[in-house]
């Protein structure tokens, strides 16, 4: 530990060690970490902690978890339901109640005192032929990641779903809100971003050690991998680094409870403050953020949270049509990206291993019943005919 650490950091380090139970462990260990002056000579420290703090919220919502499983299913145990699900995530009173029954016309409760959701809510959103579950999660909160009250298991619901809303209320502070939010959420180990773009691929091995590929991609000191793997509690490994990658972009990826998925910012409540306040919100957060700002007491901006509700899932509708038949199936849900081979293969295996060429019409043809291959890719609202021989 560096020796210029002020003497609350050595105390606190100190209570640290002797703390018996997990979760005094996980908020002296929080409070310690916020104690230490952020500078390079406690860059490496400060890493340090944090990942021994996500292990121990991993070994808490385990814990929980198992005793959860004892007593047989809880209400956070929800089955996914349609196309994808999306959670709503929000400090108490910001408007999540309110946003579930814009979007779903759910039967919800809202109040105007505190944590008046107590468990989770889940609605159906019907949009563009397709529905979207939406769940309301109950209120987030200002040291969540240290395991406070039901937070565990909505980090858990978190982890689960396709996408997060993010709600900040116009009218209390909104920059601080996000801030407290996007900081519990990192230190439960679920960080904004795609998973499946990850620039880091890492394979845990018996023996051999730190073994690298792709050096030139690391934006670093080639000796701090082994130092960070270290820090991970990784030995051995096959470290890939497929794209231009940071020191903290391959720390993540090597504690293996991080998970990324997509936030979606909703500024709510926005009848309450003036145009001039949500541009510069919009302005301030939009470059890390997809953000949207509405009001359910007009209906202002609603339309456009269900389409950017749509869209920050980044799917595709891709309706099959069978030869000689006028009208299309019911639409299949695709990733963005995805090629004829996925449609076929998502229908029927047969459609796949058989497959002689496809017809498009929609908007990723050159003209209508374009004639293509199995690697041609897809666009949402496309009509696909598949054809085998």
């Amino acid at each position: 530990m560096p020796t210029n650490l002020p003497p609350k950091s050595m105390e606190l380090e100190k209570r640290y060690r002797e703390a018996r139970r997990l979760e005094d462990k996980i908020s002296t260990l929080k409070e310690y970490i916020g104690s230490i002056p952020e500078h390079k000579g406690t860059m490496k420290l400060r890493a340090h902690l944090r990942t021994k703090l996500a292990k121990l919220n991993d070994e808490l919502e385990a814990e929980k978890n198992r005793k959860a499983g004892s007593a047989g299913r809880t209400p956070f145990d929800i089955k996914k339901t349609g196309a994808a699900q999306v959670v709503i995530l929000g400090l108490t009173q910001s408007g999540k109640s309110e946003v579930l029954k814009a979007l779903t016309n759910v039967k919800v409760e809202v109040g105007n005192r505190p944590y008046t959701t107590l468990r989770p809510v889940v609605g159906v959103m019907n949009y563009k032929d397709i529905q979207i579950g939406i769940v309301e999660a109950p209120a987030l909160m200002e040291g969540a990641s240290q395991g406070k009250a039901w937070t565990p298991q909505v980090f858990g619901l978190s982890r689960n779903s396709d996408g997060i809303m993010l709600l900040v209320s116009a009218d209390k502070n909104p920059e601080a809100q996000l801030g407290i939010l996007v900081n519990e959420l990192e230190l439960a180990g679920i960080y904004p971003g795609k998973g499946d773009s990850s620039r880091v691929e890492v394979e845990i091995t018996a023996t051999g050690g730190i073994k690298v590929f792709c050096l030139k991609n690391f934006q670093g000191q080639p000796n701090r991998i082994g130092e960070i793997a270290r820090e991970a509690g990784i030995r051995n490994a096959l470290v890939r680094i497929l794209d231009e990658t940071t020191e903290e972009d391959l720390r993540r990826a090597m504690l293996v409870n991080v998970v990324h998925k997509p936030f979606l910012v909703v500024l709510t409540k926005t009848d309450l403050v003036s145009a001039e306040d949500v541009e510069c919100f919009k302005n301030r957060v939009g470059s890390r953020f997809k953000t949207v700002a509405i009001s359910t007491k007009t209906g202002e901006g609603l339309e456009d949270l269900r389409e950017e509700v749509f869209g920050f899932l980044d799917i595709i509708r891709v309706y099959p049509r069978r030869p000689g038949r006028l009208e299309p199936d019911r639409p299949v849900v695709l990733r963005k990206g995805a090629k004829v081979a996925n449609l076929a293969a998502q229908i029927h295996t047969e459609l796949q291993r058989n497959f002689k060429f496809a017809k498009i019409w929609g908007s990723s043809a050159k003209y209508p019943g374009e004639k293509v291959g199995i690697d041609f890719e897809l666009g949402d609202g496309d009509v696909v005919e598949v054809y085998t021989g």
